[in-house]
């Protein structure tokens, strides 16, 4: 079970001379944090950052960015990010230093299970990690306390299509206690699967039949929730676009399309009800609003560099953006008007994908 940074309103009136290092060293909370007592962030010692908008919910999962919603992170607490040419995944506290990291061809890993390449990771609501292997065909649920493999789908290096099997399968959320939404990438559709049973439990796009029809999938590279467990933003690379997809209709509500675009594929729904996307081949990162309306776009940092391949990127709730510049083996945060490099975290490999957790491990 996740160290949770929740006090009960006695506990908190309590714990004076003795909270500061119950917090440090029991729950895992750094001296200058924001705390949540009662359904209310308290300042503990001096954060840097804001006081996180509204209110907070009690439990793990109230501390958790919830599947599909737009979350506003004031920073973060923990930075995963997966490593393809490492075949690692880790994660980077607010220092830049790596506290958890696990070579994902090693132990604890079941041989049988060795990833190829671990090539994306997100959170799962219960904490835990679900890790893609698209050149592996797998999709994994990884327990972050023990690093244990929990949950497969999938067969090691065997592509398929049938129950059971995937064919280059993306980025991966699990969306509630037991469904897991997986883009299916080479066998154009994307599936919900049922830890419980292993069957899959809804489909969009018909399996291995390319198409630019409502209902058929040509390229698509990315699903998310979105708002909640009922829509689903999916990326569409050979169609040059995003789309929204209801669960219930499988009706697309919304898409839209650029196209000049070389290579979309990762997006990043924000509170202001925009998208924040990377095209990795252009080195472009950029905002788009729902009318179409480009905010801002990306090409080169305050250095003069120009960004070298994006593989993800990621808004903060003061406006900065993270990108993960997997060509230059790093993420940087950046002021998307500016280009301004604020902060730059290094060594992390081929940084494929990046995810923001506010709870400490």
């Amino acid at each position: 079970m996740r160290k949770r940074v929740i006090l009960a309103g006695g506990l908190a009136i309590v714990i004076v001379g003795a909270g500061a290092l119950f917090l440090r060293f029991v729950v895992g909370v750094g001296e200058d944090d924001w705390i949540c007592v009662d359904g209310q962030w308290v300042a503990h010692g001096h954060p840097a950052d804001a006081r996180p908008e509204g209110g907070c919910r009690g439990g793990l999962a109230g501390l958790l960015p919830q599947s599909g919603e737009a979350v506003v992170p004031q920073g973060f607490t923990l930075l995963w990010f997966s490593d393809f040419k490492g075949n690692r995944i880790g994660a980077l506290d607010k220092s830049g230093e790596i506290v958890w990291q696990q070579q994902m061809a090693a132990a604890p890993m079941p041989v049988v299970s060795f990833d190829t390449a671990a090539e994306y990771v997100t959170i799962a609501p219960n904490g835990n990690l679900i890790v893609s292997d698209g050149e592996g065909m797998m999709v994994q649920e990884i327990n972050r306390q023990t690093h244990e493999l929990v949950w497969q789908y999938g067969v090691k290096d065997i592509q398929g299509y049938g129950q059971g099997y995937l064919h280059q399968p993306d980025k991966a959320y699990k969306i509630n206690d037991h469904e897991v939404i997986i883009n299916d990438g080479n066998n154009r559709r994307v599936i919900i699967v049922d830890q419980n049973t292993n069957d899959v439990v809804w489909q969009y796009g018909e399996t291995r039949r390319m198409g630019s029809a409502p209902g058929l999938l040509r390229g698509n590279t990315m699903v998310m929730p979105y708002k909640g467990d009922q829509q689903f933003i999916i990326t569409d690379t050979l169609e040059k676009k995003i789309m929204i997809v209801d669960r219930a209709t499988k009706n697309i509500v919304w898409e839209w399309a650029k196209p000049d675009a070389k290579w979309l594929q990762h997006v990043w729904p924000t509170a202001e009800d925009t998208f924040v996307m990377e095209d990795r081949q252009k080195g472009e990162v950029f905002e788009v609003n729902k009318a179409g309306q480009i905010l801002w776009t990306l090409n080169s940092l305050s250095d003069e560099s120009a960004i070298h391949y994006p593989t993800e990127a990621l808004k903060l709730g003061n406006g900065n953006v993270l990108i993960a510049e997997s060509g230059r083996g790093r993420v940087v945060e950046v002021v998307p008007q500016t280009g301004e490099v604020v902060k730059e975290y290094k060594e992390l490999g081929f940084a494929t994908t990046i995810a923001i957790d506010q709870q400490a491990l």
